[in-house]
């Protein structure tokens, strides 16, 4: 034990209690070793890997609040938390039931150390605070939100992360049909992001020196880092979600926010958001939330067109075009003058681009359509012979728009 942390003066320093549990308290009086079993058979078996308890124990004037040891859960030792002197400068007092608190979220835990050390209760006080932080002495400030644990601390400060960045990709969207279906492929991006959790996740290092003399700023933000990385272990910048968003400027807010689904895709933060949202899209498993009646309706759709000897079938704004034995989603230049006709015109396309052009009137005349690359994008690929294709408008229901522009979206990501 740490020489700083030895007992004055102790009594009982030699007393050893043998309780019918089989564990031992030790140090302790008679009377103060009935109330600590009394408060290890109330926790432990909840709790067994607890090696920091606060009990209360009796005094003739009042009860006290003290602090108590195990190495190995069986033998158990009042621990002394006189001030303490933090290199030579005048410290603190310890906060009992801070390190209560903290023992339940690191006790146990392989990335931390049980030892009986200044460091080590520093570590569980920290946490402790972090679970239930003090309340503000400033009384036009609201009490501090109380979290179940530090991971219940992390998903609060994520979800606010994860719900801002949903409310920039859809708001980002230029119609309400748009709006509408990245609503609906916001659940894959979610489910993308729970399985990299998922695959990612496992015990991550505490990579922090036990210095006595870090300052407790310090050692709280080492373990909130630490914790987040567990829960989001894709994350480049875990300190950004330590603070409060609202408390940020917009700027930085939003980078903040973004940052969560740049770090998931694997880009760089300052990345293109509809290449962000791609990336993620392409590595998502699956099609976006809607029903696979929608889907077997989409392939009549197109399937009977295809028959009737249509290679482009527009639905809505969205454009499906059968290429290489499949149908492929595309996206329509709406850029050019003229006034489309999708009905009447043909499309000649002499590259493999992305983008479609309409056939369109311009001064009266029908102008074929083409196909080229988007913005950003470089030349196409040139195909050895031009391809005329066909075009055909299915209509469709308004409760339709939002999950064929999800569905287009997952498959445009694709390729």
């Amino acid at each position: 034990m740490n020489s700083r942390m030895a007992l004055s003066a102790n009594p009982y320093s030699t007393k050893i209690h043998r309780m019918d549990s089989g564990r031992e308290v030790r140090g302790v009086s008679r009377a103060w070793s009935h109330a600590v079993e009394a408060a290890l058979e109330e926790v432990l078996p909840g709790s067994p890997d607890l090696r920091h308890v606060a009990i209360r124990v009796p005094k003739a004037e009042r009860d006290v609040l003290r602090l108590f040891h195990s190495d190995d859960g069986t033998v158990w030792a009042q621990v002394p938390l006189p001030t303490f002197y933090n290199g030579k400068r005048f410290g603190k007092r310890f906060d009992i039931r801070a390190i209560a608190r903290g023992a339940r979220e690191l006790d146990g835990d392989p990335a931390f150390s049980a030892d009986l050390s200044l460091f080590n209760l520093r570590l569980r006080e920290q946490a402790g605070l972090i679970v239930e932080p003090r309340p503000s002495r400033r009384a036009f400030r609201p009490p501090p939100p109380q979290y179940d644990s530090i991971a219940d601390w992390v998903e609060i400060k994520a979800r606010a992360i994860r719900d801002a960045v949903g409310e920039i990709y859809i708001d980002g969207a230029g119609s309400e049909e748009a709006r509408a279906g990245r609503r609906m492929s916001l659940v894959t991006i979610e489910r993308l992001i729970d399985r990299l959790r998922t695959q990612l996740g496992g015990d991550t290092p505490f990579e922090l020196a036990p210095d006595d003399s870090l300052f407790d700023a310090q050692i709280s933000g080492a373990i909130e880092d630490h914790f987040i990385l567990r829960r989001y272990p894709f994350l480049t910048r875990p300190s950004d979600f330590r603070g409060s968003l609202p408390a940020l400027t917009q700027a930085r807010r939003k980078e903040v926010v973004r940052g969560l689904w740049a770090d998931a895709a694997g880009l760089p933060r300052d990345a293109r958001f509809d290449h962000i949202y791609g990336a993620l899209l392409r590595s998502a498993e699956g099609h976006p939330v809607f029903g696979d009646r929608d889907y077997r309706k989409l392939e009549a759709l197109l399937a009977d067109a295809l028959r009737d000897g249509f290679q482009v079938v527009r639905m809505g704004s969205r454009l499906f075009v059968w290429s290489n034995r499949r149908w492929r989603p595309m996206q329509e230049d709406r850029s050019k003058a003229g006034i489309a006709d999708w009905t009447r015109g043909v499309i000649v396309s002499r590259n493999h681009g992305r983008v479609i052009v309409p056939p369109h009137r311009r001064d009266g005349e029908l102008v074929p359509g083409y196909t080229r690359n988007g913005p950003g994008e470089g030349p196409s690929k040139q195909r050895k012979q031009p391809l005329e294709m066909r075009c055909i408008e299915r209509p469709i229901g308004g409760t339709d728009q939002a999950w064929l522009h999800a569905y287009h979206a997952w498959e445009a990501a694709q390729d």
